[in-house]
């Protein structure tokens, strides 16, 4: 059963974050701009003495390097927000934990956001700074939007040798979220029919099942060790679930859990159950890079 903090950060995420659908993809791509208008996407004062910023391939590309950070690993982090909204001081949080504990540099790219772009703007300097590690294997790590990125990514490298494990949390890997998949009636968090209208935003007018897009409809051979964690109280749930059996069936090996009754990304949330499944993704790339 869920704890009581988790159904607090439920109740707030309700009434205060909820993501809706205005009514069309033209009053949600205005909705977007406004937001990011108003948002402060910079990294906390306590983590910019350890942050390189510079610009690459037209985005913008954060380099966390905690002290006497390892130069042989390092963690390519991708942040969620329905590819139309920027970072969060939760995205920036989990970025200097994952950092600190394992003492690797966490590069964090600012990849361009619809409506004013959309999927293929940053792609190649996405993929460049995938593959451009210098000699460190790379964990790839996102959220939600960033979580299916990573996949496509990841997909997109495949086979790359230095691509040492892959964390989904909560991935975004259905641009559609078809019901063929299953639904989930009481996200208290995303409204799907918003999510689909962002993706059409970010898909600029292309087949949003296409694997770049949707990676579920993408090829698994080859892919890293995966872990994925997901809350069944999220409408990008069926998808997830589809996808990990999709791995499981192409022998990728897979770890996958699964938070009964909890909600989108609960990992970046501050409840008991949020900071277990940071536990295991720390115990994971642990893994990984041992």
């Amino acid at each position: 059963m869920p704890s009581v903090r988790h159904a607090l950060c439920a109740f707030y995420l309700a009434k205060c974050r909820r993501y809706e659908y205005p009514g069309s993809d033209e009053i949600v791509a205005a909705d977007a701009v406004e937001h990011r208008s108003g948002e402060r996407p910079d990294p906390p004062l306590r983590m910019r003495d350890r942050l390189e910023t510079a610009v690459r391939g037209g985005m913008t590309v954060h380099t966390y390097r905690p002290a006497n950070a390892r130069t042989d690993a390092r963690i390519v982090y991708l942040h969620g927000g329905a590819y139309v909204r920027d970072f969060t001081r939760e995205h920036w949080h989990l970025v200097a934990e994952l950092g600190d504990t394992h003492g690797l540099t966490v590069v964090v790219p600012g990849y361009q956001l619809a409506p004013e772009s959309y999927w293929e703007t940053s792609r190649s300097a996405l993929i460049e700074l995938v593959a451009d590690h210098g000699g460190a294997r790379t964990i790839l790590i996102g959220d939600s939007a960033g979580g299916g990125l990573a996949l496509a990514l990841a997909q997109a490298v495949n086979g790359a040798p230095l691509v040492a494990g892959l964390v989904l949390i909560a991935p975004w890997v259905d641009l559609a979220i078809d019901v063929v998949h299953g639904e989930v009636a009481d996200d208290p968090w995303l409204d799907p029919d918003a999510l689909r209208s962002a993706g059409r935003l970010w898909s600029g007018g292309d087949d949003i099942r296409r694997s770049e897009l949707s990676p579920l409809y993408g090829s698994p051979e080859g892919l890293p060790a995966t872990l994925v964690v997901q809350g069944t109280r999220d409408v990008l749930y069926p998808g997830t679930a589809a996808m990990v059996a999709k791995l499981e069936q192409a022998g990728v090996s897979t770890v996958s859990i699964t938070g009964e009754g909890l909600v989108h990304v609960y990992p970046l949330l501050p409840c008991p159950e949020g900071k277990q499944a940071k536990r295991q993704i720390h115990d994971f790339v642990r893994e990984r890079l041992s």
